[in-house]
Parts: C-alpha cells; sequence; structure tokens
C-alpha cells in the first residue's frame, strides 16, 4: 500500500546568536510569502549570515501549517546539475522519471497544478527555472527581499 505524501519534511535547525535578527528575517519572509503579489522571492547575501538557517524555519513551519500543497527543498551546490535537481523534484513530488527528455514537461505539468514553495538552498549562480520545469508565477511576480540583516 502506498502511503500518502508529506508536504514537506521537517529538517534540524541549529540555535542561533543574535535570535533577535533570525526571527526579524524569519517574518520578513514569512510577510513577503503570505503576500499574493508575490511569485518569487530571491535571498542572498555572505556565507555564513544564516540564510540557510532562516530558511530551516520557514521551511519546516510551511511543511506543517498547510500553506502550500508542497514544500521542496533541494540543495544546489556550486556544480549547478539540472537533470539532478529535476530527479530531487520528481522524487519529493512521488513521481518516476521515465523519459529524460520529457522531465522538464512533465515536472512543469505537475507543478502547474498545485501551490509549491520550492526551496533552492546553496545556489551560486543564475538559475534557469524554465529549463527545469519549474513554472513562473502567472501573472509573473518577483520580489528580491533586500531587507536582509545580518
Amino acid at each position: 500500500m502506498d502511503r500518502p505524501l508529506q508536504v514537506g519534511r521537517e529538517m534540524p535547525t541549529a540555535s542561533i546568536t543574535g535570535q533577535s535578527t533570525f526571527d526579524k528575517n524569519v517574518n520578513m519572509i514569512l510577510e513577503c510569502l503570505s503576500n499574493d503579489a508575490m511569485g518569487v522571492i530571491g535571498i542572498h547575501g555572505k556565507g555564513g549570515v544564516g540564510k540557510t538557517a532562516v530558511m530551516l524555519k520557514i521551511n519546516n513551519g510551511l511543511s506543517q501549517n498547510g500553506e502550500f500543497e508542497r514544500v521542496i527543498w533541494i540543495t544546489v551546490s556550486k556544480d549547478v546539475n539540472i537533470t539532478r535537481i529535476q530527479k530531487e523534484i520528481m522524487e519529493k513530488l512521488g513521481m518516476n522519471v521515465e523519459d529524460e527528455n520529457t522531465i522538464a514537461a512533465t515536472l512543469f505539468s505537475a507543478l502547474k497544478k498545485q501551490r509549491f514553495m520550492l526551496i533552492l538552498d546553496d545556489l551560486w549562480e543564475k538559475l534557469d527555472l524554465n529549463a527545469i520545469g519549474v513554472p513562473r508565477p502567472d501573472p509573473p511576480r518577483s520580489k528580491d527581499c533586500q531587507r536582509w540583516e545580518n
């Protein structure tokens, strides 16, 4: 018997020094996410400022609150491998890769039907979401949360 898919997976977080700044950043991002006009949020900053820790907290909250049908966490790293990213997303959606030539179209079709949160961690360069098969918001909306605090 197939077990039901989880919305997302809770991930371990570390204790954070500067908790009030951490909480401000979490709340700012949650505010951006609650805005219906928001489609894409970019979070950037120097290494070690706490971006991953903040997003782990958000991942864990969203995985439990039901606001999104799926919360998908992918660690990209310096060597971007689109096929690996596609396969990880499909795995987290409970899908099998049947034809690598149509994987982007298959992903696009599956994701277009649901409200999802895709968290791409450790991203070092621009990534073409269309090549992966990630649908853009309709109509396209984006915001770069530039109020990040250290």
